[in-house]
């Protein structure tokens, strides 16, 4: 077993027994050999521990699913927390755009086509059926623009990963000023410059988000950054 789950096992401070916290890790250890996924393990674990630790009141959301493996995992916490999920995609893969990210902060190249991380959206939910807990997620089907209108419930958490800087403005300013107290924001497109530059800046904060811009674990460092709700 993986140290970061032994560490999550071991973690006295998430309110589950340990017979739950064993059972949570090998459902979750099944999604990773079954569904491609691409956080690393320790990756969604902080955002998890995070919603088990402060238990903040609300809804928990998921922008950019790909397969679902993702989803799985936090529609199991979910579960086990009695609290709704709600899961934003396209299913159509990344849109059209003119982003051009260069390199990410470990000096690799990238580039993103359009459909790029697409996953038909009946294989999707099938395999949060089948290794997660479907019945409580919502699937939102969609490009961001036309689906966040509606949606409007206090949040626990928000896991995004949505590579392009324009879906990251459009989560952050959707989802931020929805948090609870203790609630958290957790990016797994910390590693790309425009990303971090749109983070980091005074004005994004103040005037699109509409709050100061908060202390953001991770910013300029690592490719899951996190931001918890003071």
């Amino acid at each position: 077993m993986k140290e970061c789950y032994l560490k999550f096992i071991n973690n006295e401070k998430i309110v589950l027994t340990d017979d739950e916290k064993k059972s949570m890790v090998n459902k979750f250890i099944t999604i990773d050999e079954n569904i491609e996924c691409v956080h690393k393990e320790e990756e969604l674990l902080t955002f998890i521990e995070c919603l088990l630790t402060n238990k903040p009141e609300g809804v928990i959301v998921e922008a950019g699913c790909y397969k679902g493996g993702g989803s799985a995992k936090i529609s199991l916490l979910s579960e086990a927390i009695n609290k709704k999920m709600y899961v934003f995609d396209s299913f159509e893969g990344l849109p059209e755009h003119n982003e051009n990210h260069e390199k990410n902060i470990y000096g690799k190249d990238v580039t993103f086509v359009k459909g790029e991380y697409s996953s038909a959206y009946d294989q999707t939910v099938s395999n949060v059926k089948k290794y997660g807990s479907e019945k409580i997620c919502t699937f939102v089907k969609g490009w961001f623009k036309d689906t966040f209108g509606d949606f409007h419930e206090p949040l626990a958490g928000a896991y995004i990963d949505v590579d392009l800087v324009e879906s990251v403005r459009e989560c952050v300013t959707k989802f931020y000023p929805l948090l609870s107290k203790g609630g958290v924001l957790c990016c797994h497109d910390g590693h790309l410059p425009l990303v971090i530059e749109l983070l980091d800046s005074n004005d994004f904060w103040e005037n699109q988000v509409g709050c100061s811009k908060p202390f953001i674990e991770g910013l300029g460092t690592e490719k899951l950054i996190k931001i918890i709700k003071e």
